[in-house]
């Protein structure tokens, strides 16, 4: 069954203002080549709801209060239900303490929580 993965800004599979915000900001060798990638990709709303759940990360310490960027992507992976959130981020998202800390929070908001994956934890699953 095909599922749906949000990718962080660092692999960009869904756009949504957050991730074309981050990487127009970025000053990297290959910054218009990624926001040309991203021009195309399918939007998920940054909707109210969105920034709640982002909020309620935040305050439940999944993630560091200042931590804006990283909440979002976690809350708009959440809200829209997508299967899995792909990152390189190790220390705040992609770790087991933090997989945990997330099912337990959307478990509490009666929301799924997506699977938190390295792009090599995901591929390793085919």
């Amino acid at each position: 069954m095909l599922q749906r993965v949000y990718l962080d800004t660092t692999i960009p599979s869904y756009a949504v203002e957050l991730v074309r915000a981050e990487l127009a900001r970025g000053a990297f060798p290959a910054r218009a080549e990624a926001l040309a990638l991203v021009a195309p990709l399918p939007d998920l709303p940054l909707s109210p709801e969105v920034v709640q759940v982002a909020q309620y990360f935040r305050e439940n310490v999944l993630v560091p209060s200042y931590d804006i960027g990283d909440s979002l992507h976690l809350a708009l992976a959440t809200v829209h239900r997508v299967a899995a959130l792909a990152t390189w981020n190790h220390r705040h998202l992609a770790n087991p303490r933090k997989r945990r800390h997330l099912a337990v929070l959307c478990g509490r908001l009666g929301l799924p929580a997506p699977d938190i994956a390295s792009p090599e934890e995901l591929l390793e699953e085919e």
